[in-house]
């Protein structure tokens, strides 16, 4: 009976954790998704009620409106052509960290993304492009 409770409760975490990994997996994916679209109205969706942005020629921390209107100036100057990630991973914390390459009609960006989970749901914390 023990061991019935025991194998139970294993189960019954390994499942949790499972479905955790799975819901993280599809935010970053989606998350990259948008990038590669240049979609700030979606994007925005995911940002923190701050964000720290970095851009060639801005650095600040702004709103999660203001970021997402600086987001969409970005995209529309930027036109994009392609992201990939180079390498992820994910901290002691919980949080997630993304180094990828955002490719524009003009130029190219090293970027890099913090995604945190604030109230349950993971949300970006910090973007940056820097030209490469």
């Amino acid at each position: 009976m023990k061991a019935q409770k025991c194998l139970s409760l294993i189960i019954f975490l390994t499942l949790v954790f499972a479905l955790d990994s799975y819901s993280q997996a599809k935010v970053e994916q989606e998350i990259y998704q948008l990038i590669r679209k240049g979609d700030h109205k979606q994007l925005a969706e995911y940002f923190t009620s701050t964000v720290d942005i970095t851009l060639p020629d801005n650095e600040n921390t702004y709103s999660k409106t203001q970021a997402e209107m600086i987001m969409k100036d970005f995209f529309n100057h930027e036109k994009p052509k392609a992201f990939n990630v180079n390498h992820r991973g994910n901290s002691n914390d919980g949080s997630i960290y993304c180094i990828g390459t955002y490719k524009s009609e003009k130029n190219s960006f090293r970027t890099y993304l913090l995604i945190v989970q604030k109230e349950g749901k993971h949300r970006i914390q910090q973007i940056k492009f820097e030209k490469e």
